[in-house]
């Protein structure tokens, strides 16, 4: 039954920002290289982010940047909300 719960909650995310991109706000990378105040290698990684289909972000990438958070624009937050909220309910990921 809990599998059908988590089923139905992905399914739900998925569902309510389903068409949602970047639309040009800061990424979780730039955000990345705000906090450090000034990355190369995250500037880097910015340039070639995941901007179209928030189900394609690399989970490591947003457990790596979780301090990052706080940097996002309100673009690059409803982008990667529900990127984070499968995340956690996804029993693989559950104790990152």
């Amino acid at each position: 039954q809990m599998q059908t719960l988590r089923k139905w909650l992905t399914d739900y995310i998925e569902h309510a920002f389903r068409g949602v991109t970047l639309n040009g706000g800061t990424s979780i990378y730039r955000a990345e290289s705000i906090d450090d105040y000034g990355n190369p290698a995250e500037d880097e990684l910015d340039r070639t982010a995941e901007r179209i289909d928030w189900r394609r972000v690399a989970k490591a990438d947003l457990l790596k940047r979780n301090w990052a958070l706080h940097h996002l624009d309100t673009d690059g937050f409803r982008y990667y909300t529900p990127a984070i909220m499968t995340m956690m309910i996804d029993d693989e990921n559950r104790s990152s």
